[in-house]
């Protein structure tokens, strides 16, 4: 297992502050990187203290999809965390909610091993223009791992048939592979295309409306030409949206949920 997960090992409320304290110890030393996880119903708003004290001053807003870094433990360590928890509301369910906290701590050793053989296994791909293309032997139950997020427009073949995409917590590219030879093309195309021709080819019409307008129409010069340059502009804004801001925002996204596992 590349990690140790551990539920709480105690919890206590305090009644004259209205808290709890959730004390996670790991249930054995392990060198690698700490967190304290959970997941909390979505109707439900708290806030924590790191330690035994909530501090009124001091607190940050527990979110429904909870990470806390807590940084490297040694061989040596048994790795723990003291929470103080309140609740804004009143919740008969708080100490079922605070038992699905759990302190996990990464293997560093587990986590070179994995690296080791992965390095074994690597394959090479040969890049083009549109994608990739890769060719090898596979002798077992493994996956190709593609260090790509995994947005829309990717597709995959292999062997010439079309495959889905295995999922994973890393939201990156990973292939069920079939034993034997494996020939896998790997290639994008952008699904916003389509509304990159769509906003050309209405430009194209603003543009020749306002040419005639402007040629035969002597009357509608004076607000043709100011209203088409307002359109042009919104049409223009549009397509930097949706062919730039939009995908960018959302390969983003997906790699802090790939980085926090959310």
């Amino acid at each position: 297992n590349l990690c140790n997960r551990t539920g709480p090992t105690d919890i206590t409320y305090d009644e004259t502050d209205d808290y709890y304290v959730v004390t996670l110890s790991a249930s054995k030393p392990m060198a690698g990187n700490t967190y304290v996880v959970a997941k909390l119903p979505e109707n439900v708003s708290a806030k924590y203290c790191d330690g035994k004290i909530f501090d009124e001053d001091d607190y940050s807003d527990l979110p429904s999809d909870f990470v806390l870094d807590t940084g490297y433990d040694y061989p040596s360590q048994r790795a723990s965390r003291t929470l103080a928890v309140r609740f804004d509301d009143k919740n008969g369910n708080a100490r079922e909610i605070l038992e699905n906290f759990e302190i996990i701590t990464v293997s560093f050793s587990k986590i070179k091993e994995l690296k080791e053989i992965a390095d074994e296994h690597a394959v090479t791909a040969d890049f083009k223009s549109d994608g990739m293309s890769l060719s090898f032997e596979n002798d077992g139950n493994d996956y190709l791992f593609i260090n790509y997020v995994a947005l829309d427009g990717y597709f995959c073949k292999m062997n010439g048939t079309s495959v889905d995409f295995t999922e994973n917590d890393l939201n990156m590219i990973a292939i069920e592979l079939k034993e034997g030879k494996n020939d896998v093309t790997l290639k994008y195309t952008s699904p916003y295309i389509k509304y990159i021709i769509i906003g050309v080819l209405l430009g194209a019409v603003l543009v020749a409306a306002a040419a005639l307008a402007y040629h035969y129409l002597e009357r509608l010069k004076k607000w043709m030409m100011p209203l088409a340059t307002v359109l042009a502009g919104g049409l223009a804004s549009v397509i930097f949206g949706f062919g730039f801001i939009y995908p960018t925002v959302i390969f983003l996204i997906k790699c802090v949920k790939a980085a926090f596992k959310i």
